[in-house]
C-alpha cells in the first residue's frame, strides 16, 4: 500500500476543490486562445477523459461546461449546456466558417436568460441578415439579469444594422450588472428621445463605428464617471469641430454614481496626455491620431480616456489638440506626450495648445516636427497667464517661465541636421531657462544625424541641475518626413516603453 501511495501523481494527490480550481483556470486559458480553426474537444472535455477520478470531478463542476466557446460542434455544445446545470454562461461564437447547425447550442444557451454572464459574438461573415438577428431573442428588453461583458463585434459593415435599439439598454435589470461593454460596427438605432439609461456597474466602454452613430448612442446612455472610455472611429475625421463634438457627448455621458450630475459639477482633470499619429497598417501609407488621456478625480488615478480616428490630411491636429482643452480640464495635468506628431508646433502655438501650465513636470515628443518651438518657450516667461488666456503678455519684474514645474524632457527622433549649431542653440536654451526653472532631465533617444560630439557639447556645458541622456545611436539616417521609413517598426515597438518609463 505504502509502495502504492508513492506512486501517485503529485497533481491527484491535491484536495479535490484545488483540483477543480486548476481544471477552470485551464478550461479559462483555453477558451481565451482559442484557435479559429474548430478545436477537435474542448478542454472541458479533454479534463474528463484523463481517468475515472478526474471525469467525476469534471462531471461534478457545472461551472467547467457553462462556456459554449466559439468553434464547438453543435453536439458537443449541447452537451455541454446540459452538463452546466444551472451555472452562470459564457456564450461565445463567431460567424466564420461557420453553418447554420452551428448557432443551434449558442441559440440554446442565449434563451436562458437568467442564466447568461458573458456574450462575446463576432459577424464576419454574415447569413444574410445579420448574425445578431439569428441568435438573439426577438426583444431582449429586460433580460440577461446577471449579464456582466458583453461584446459583439460585426466586421461585414454591408449588413443590415442590429435589430435592437438603443432604448433596450433602459430593460429592468439589464444594467443592473453590466460591467463591460464593447459594441464594433454595431451600436443601436436611433429610435428617437427617450430617458438615457445609467449603466451603473459599467467599468469600461468602447464603441467603434461611425462618428455620428456614436454620439448618438452616447446620448442614450449614461455611466459612472470612473468608467474608462475608448472611442475609435472607422471613417475620416475631416474637421476638428467632429472631436469637439465626440469629446462633449462622452463628458456628458459621464456622471457621479450617487448624485448623477454631470461633469460641470465634477471636472474631468486629465493628469496624463498622449497624442499619437500610429499606423493603421504596415501594407498602407494611412494614419489614425491617437488621444488617451488619463483622469484624476477624488482618488480615481487610472481612468482612461481614449479617442481614435483615421488621421485626414484635411483636418488641422493643432486645431483638434486645442479641442481637448476646451473639453477636458488640464489645470493638474503632468505629462504630455506628442508621439509622431507630423505638423511642425511653433512656440505661440504651444503656449496656445497648453497654456501656462503649474503642474507640468514631462514632456515627452517622438518627431522632429514639434519639439523646436518648445526650445524657445522654455526661455520665454509670461506675466501671469492664466488657462482661459491664450494670449501673450510682456515679461516684467514679475514674469515666470512657461511650465514652472516642468523637470523632465525626453526628446526621441529630434533632428540634428544642424550638427553644433543645434547643439549650441539648445544648450543656450537650457542655460537661460536654469536661472529659474532648471530641468533636472535631458534625454535623447534615436535622433537624427547627432554625433557624440554634439552629446558631449550638451553634457559638457554643465547647465545646473541637468542630467544628460543619449542612448548613443549616431548618424541615424531616417527620413521622417516621407511616408515610407525602414526603421518603423522598431519605432512603434519601442514607443509605449519609452513614454512610460
Amino acid at each position: 500500500m505504502d509502495d502504492g501511495r508513492d506512486s501517485t501523481p503529485p497533481i491527484n494527490r491535491l484536495p479535490p476543490e484545488l483540483l477543480t480550481r486548476i481544471f477552470l483556470l485551464l478550461n479559462q486559458e483555453a477558451s481565451s486562445e482559442q484557435s479559429i480553426k474548430k478545436d477537435p474537444l474542448p478542454a472541458c472535455f479533454l479534463l474528463s477523459h484523463v481517468c475515472q477520478s478526474w471525469r467525476d470531478l469534471a462531471l461534478a463542476c457545472s461551472e467547467l461546461w457553462a462556456d459554449t466557446g466559439y468553434f464547438f460542434a453543435p453536439a458537443l455544445g449541447t452537451l455541454m449546456l446540459s452538463r452546466s446545470r444551472n451555472a452562470p454562461l459564457t456564450v461565445r461564437f463567431a460567424a466564420m466558417f461557420s453553418t447554420p447547425e452551428d448557432l443551434v447550442p449558442c441559440q440554446m444557451a442565449l434563451a436562458q436568460v437568467d442564466r447568461v454572464r458573458e456574450i462575446e459574438i463576432v459577424d464576419v461573415i454574415p447569413f444574410g441578415r445579420p448574425i445578431i438577428s439569428v441568435l438573439w431573442p426577438s426583444d431582449f428588453r429586460g433580460n440577461f439579469p446577471i449579464l456582466e461583458s458583453l461584446d459583439i463585434t460585426r466586421r461585414e459593415r454591408r449588413s443590415p444594422k442590429p435589430p435592437f435599439h438603443a432604448r433596450a439598454f433602459g430593460g429592468s435589470g439589464f444594467h443592473a450588472f453590466l460591467r463591460e461593454l464593447d459594441l464594433w460596427g454595431f451600436l443601436p438605432l436611433d429610435d428617437g428621445p427617450h430617458t438615457p439609461t445609467f449603466l451603473q456597474a459599467l467599468r469600461d466602454l468602447s464603441l467603434h463605428d461611425t462618428a455620428d452613430t456614436i454620439s448618438t448612442f452616447l446620448r442614450a446612455i449614461q455611466i459612472p464617471d470612473s468608467a474608462n472610455v475608448n472611442v475609435r472611429i472607422d471613417e475620416p475625421v475631416e474637421t476638428a469641430l467632429t472631436i469637439g463634438q465626440l469629446l462633449s457627448d462622452v463628458k456628458f455621458a459621464l456622471r457621479n454614481p450617487e448624485t448623477k450630475s454631470p461633469p460641470e459639477f465634477s471636472p474631468l482633470q486629465l493628469r496624463r496626455l498622449v497624442f499619437s499619429v500610429e499606423p493603421q497598417s504596415i501594407y498602407c501609407n494611412t494614419a489614425s491620431l491617437k488621444i488617451e488621456g488619463w483622469i484624476e478625480m477624488g482618488n480615481i488615478k487610472d481612468q482612461l480616456i481614449t479617442l481614435a480616428f483615421p488621421y485626414s490630411q484635411t483636418m488641422d491636429s493643432t486645431e483638434t489638440a486645442s479641442k481637448v482643452g476646451e473639453h477636458l480640464d488640464l489645470s493638474v495635468l503632468q505629462d504630455v506626450s506628442l508621439l509622431n506628431w507630423y505638423e511642425t508646433l511653433s512656440g505661440n502655438e504651444w503656449i496656445s495648445l497648453f497654456k501656462n501650465l503649474e503642474t507640468l513636470k514631462t514632456i515627452a515628443i517622438a518627431h522632429p516636427s514639434a519639439y523646436r518651438g518648445l526650445l524657445d518657450v522654455l526661455c520665454e516667461k509670461t506675466a501671469g497667464l492664466t488657462l482661459g488666456d491664450s494670449s501673450t503678455t510682456k515679461p516684467s519684474s514679475h514674469s515666470k517661465p512657461y511650465f514652472p514645474s516642468l523637470s523632465t524632457l525626453k526628446l526621441k527622433n529630434a533632428n540634428f541636421e544642424r550638427g553644433g549649431q543645434m547643439s549650441a542653440e539648445m544648450v543656450a536654451n537650457l542655460q537661460d531657462r536654469s536661472k529659474s526653472c532648471p530641468l533636472a532631465e535631458l534625454r535623447l533617444e534615436r535622433c537624427k544625424n547627432i554625433e557624440r560630439v554634439h552629446f558631449e557639447t550638451i553634457r559638457r556645458a554643465k547647465i545646473p541641475g541637468l542630467e544628460v541622456s543619449w542612448d548613443e545611436v549616431e548618424n541615424l539616417d531616417v527620413d521622417w518626413d516621407t511616408d515610407t521609413d525602414t526603421d518603423t517598426d522598431a519605432e512603434f515597438d519601442s514607443e509605449s516603453d519609452w513614454e512610460d518609463e
